[in-house]
């Protein structure tokens, strides 16, 4: 049984929603003022935050069509997104939020090299070893540009990036392994992610970026989604060839 129509509805909209959230702590914020409530409402920005990655693990669990083991592999990966949502939403947790991200990044390079067909051709990063190399190098040119400003945070951020970089190349190495729409939204999403971490630490440790807090999420998000989404492509457009 597929995904309920509804529930997909749900995510997008909770997306929307949650994007526009996230702007009102903007100090860019298109609503003069609104951000007050939020900010002295801990309890309702994790919630509001956490409703995108819970959506996702309703709908991960309520897919028949995926194999119970992948299952549980997407579901550890979003339970520990979902802890890392919820630990960053506390000021001065940086570092357990950033580890909980860090940990579920490895349980996503373990579900991409499962939800995997082995063939006998060489694995892309063995054909085409420039792409793994490009998306390293612009995961180490970030790093570069912001190492002088990470201080005593460099060694977790710089851990951070090369697993990050990793679960890319990963969703990347799952070409010709899978259905062609299985693997583009995984790979996207992966790409996202990068991304979304990226507008984190420039806005965190180099220079504020308008509207950071919704360009943010709505990466963050557009990760996840595609990710999941994908994943569950997987076993519904390849059946019978795992």
């Amino acid at each position: 049984m597929s995904t309920p129509p509804w529930l997909k509805w749900l995510f997008y909209f909770w997306v929307i929603l949650e994007c526009v959230v996230a702007d009102l702590e903007s100090p860019w914020t298109f609503v003069e003022g609104s951000d007050v409530y939020l900010l002295e409402n801990l309890p309702v920005r994790m919630m509001s935050k956490a409703g995108i990655v819970v959506i996702l693990m309703v709908i991960t669990l309520t897919n028949k069509s995926i194999a119970r083991n992948l299952q549980r592999m997407m579901l550890a990966a979003l339970v520990l997104s979902l802890a890392g949502d919820l630990i960053l939403a506390v000021p001065d947790l940086f570092v357990p939020g950033l580890a909980a991200f860090l940990l579920a990044h490895v349980m996503y390079i373990i579900t991409f090299s499962k939800a995997s067909h082995k063939m006998r051709q060489l694995p892309i990063v063995k054909r085409l070893p420039l792409l793994p190399i490009l998306i390293g190098a612009a995961a180490s040119y970030i790093f570069y540009v912001l190492s002088s400003h990470l201080g005593g945070m460099a060694v977790p951020v710089a851990l951070y990036v090369i697993t990050i970089t990793v679960m890319a190349i990963f969703a990347l190495n799952r070409l010709d392994r899978t259905s062609q729409k299985s693997w583009l939204m995984v790979f996207v999403g992966a790409l996202a992610f990068m991304a979304s971490d990226s507008f984190i630490a420039f806005n965190m440790f180099k220079k504020p970026i308008p509207h950071a807090a919704a360009l943010i999420m709505f990466t963050y998000a557009l990760a996840q989604g595609m990710i999941v989404f994908g994943l569950l492509k997987h076993k519904k457009e390849s059946a019978g060839q795992a």
